[in-house]
Parts: C-alpha cells; structure tokens; sequence
C-alpha cells in the first residue's frame, strides 16, 4: 500500500509548491514590497516576508491536516457532491444496460459472467448500489494483487487526493482572506484557477474510478477465460491419455490372442509330425 501512495510525495507535494508560489505571487504584497525596497522600509518588508512565509506554512499544513482528517467515504462523497453515486455501486447496471464504454471490455461475456449477480439486484435504488458495490468488493479483493489493478487504483486514489487537496486548499484560502486581511488579499485569479483545478481533478477522478472498477472485472473475466481454457486442456489430456491407453491395452490383447494362435498351431504342428511318424513305423 504504501508504494500506492508514493504520489504524496511527488504530485500532491508539486502541487502543493504549485498552489503557495502562485498564492505569494498574487495574494500578499511579498513581491511588491521586494521589488519597491528601500533603506527606510528594510524592517516592514522583513516583516511582511515573515508573515507571508508564515500564512503559507498555515494554509499548507491545513490543507494537509484535512486530507487526512476527511474519510475515505466522505471523500467518495466530495468527488460525487454529494448525489453522483461511485462507479462500483452502478457496475453491474451499467453491464446490464450496455453503458460501459471501454474497448478492453466485452460486454456479452460479462452478461453471461455476472448473470446471478444481476438476477437478484432490488429494484430499490439504494439496496441496489449497496448489492452492487458490495459484489464488486469482492471481485476487487480476489484480483487486488494484479499489477493492472494496483496501477488503476493508484491513478484513481491520486487524483482524488489531488482533488481534495485543491478544494480544501480554496477553502482555507477564503477563509484566510478574512482572517488576515492585513496580509493576505483578494485575488480573483487565484480563485479561478483554484476552481478550474478543482473542477478538472474532480473529472479526472471520476474517470481514473471508472477505469479502475471496470479493470477489476475485466480482470475477473481474463481469469475467468483463461481457467476455462486451462480446463478445455487438462479434458483434452485427459482424453488423450484415456485414448492412448485404451491402445495400448487393445494392441497387448492383440498380442496375446496372436501368442495362443501361435501356440496352438505349433501344436498341430507337432501332432500332425508325431501321427506321419507312427504311419511310417506300421508301414515297416
């Protein structure tokens, strides 16, 4: 797991460093101050540098403190706003209604796969997703040890994570705007490009999830496919051998009944040789 979240310390932290140089460039007077400094003002754009430092080190650790105070589900939730169900509570649905649009999946084998599924899935819409995700799980726990699978996942728990960050980076952000408006401003910049993230991590994630749930079942069906094809041979073998010992018990029969016919013609042979010998002898 934890090669799984190797992307904390390398995307998140990128965008992180991404997110507090834009924040210094638009949202404090740092670089305004340094580039109209003079002998009298040296202490106040000191000052400003070190309350600016310090506000960022605020917003950062923040960010990351609600990363990792908000939960898997509740993350699941943000991504979803709250209404947009997860791609594993609507899998065997989409299966069903021929909504996977992925070229790895074939749609007529997972039909024939995951009938039984299917068959008992309420017409309740929440019991149904909970059914659903609840199959899926199980699929994911038997194939979750699968590189393409591990691969899937990371990608998808990325860009959520890259997502959260964003968001809660913007809240905090608003949030500091009114808390320390001697030093932090107002930038409308900012703010759009913290929504523009926002809003492509949160796409991103929502196909990075999509990808994943169906890799598992396409997964599942490879595994599936390949064991039947492992048990068309060991029947063949199987076959085979009966057949080839089925052989070579019919060619030692063969050979047996060629033995006694040999034995017996000998002894004709021999009576037929004895009877000429014993008219010879009477003729004398």
């Amino acid at each position: 797991m934890w090669l799984m979240k190797e992307y904390r310390n390398k995307e998140v932290r990128d965008l992180m460093l991404l997110l507090l140089s834009l924040f210094w460039l638009w949202c404090t007077p740092v670089f305004h101050n340094i580039c109209s400094v003079d002998d009298q003002n040296n202490f106040s754009t000191l000052l400003t540098i070190l309350e600016s430092t310090t506000i960022s080190a605020v917003l950062s650790c923040a960010s990351i403190l609600c990363d990792c105070l908000i939960s898997s589900a509740l993350k699941d939730k943000l991504v979803g706003l709250f209404f947009m169900p997860r791609s594993g509570e609507t899998i065997f649905s989409d299966i069903k209604n021929g909504q996977i649009k992925d070229s790895r999946f074939r749609t007529s084998d997972a039909l024939s796969l995951y009938t039984g599924i299917m068959q008992k899935l309420p017409n309740e819409k929440a019991a149904r997703r909970e059914i659903e995700n609840a199959e899926w799980y199980q699929i994911y726990q038997r194939y979750q040890e699968k590189g393409s699978v591990i691969q899937s996942q990371r990608d998808y728990l990325m860009c959520r994570d890259l997502f959260i960050e964003t968001l809660a980076f913007l809240i905090v952000y608003i949030l500091s705007v009114h808390i320390f408006p001697s030093v932090v401003c107002f930038s409308l910049k900012f703010l759009i490009v913290l929504f523009v993230l926002s809003i492509a991590f949160n796409i991103c994630t929502h196909l990075k999830m999509s990808r994943f749930v169906t890799t598992v079942t396409q997964t599942a069906q490879e595994q599936q496919f390949h064991a039947a094809l492992q048990t068309e041979d060991q029947q063949a073998s199987h076959l085979a051998f009966q057949s080839e010992q089925g052989e070579l018990v019919g060619s030692v029969v063969q050979s047996d009944e060629f033995d006694a016919s040999s034995e017996e013609a000998r002894t004709e042979q021999s009576q037929a040789m004895q009877s000429a010998l014993q008219q010879e002898q009477i003729g004398v």
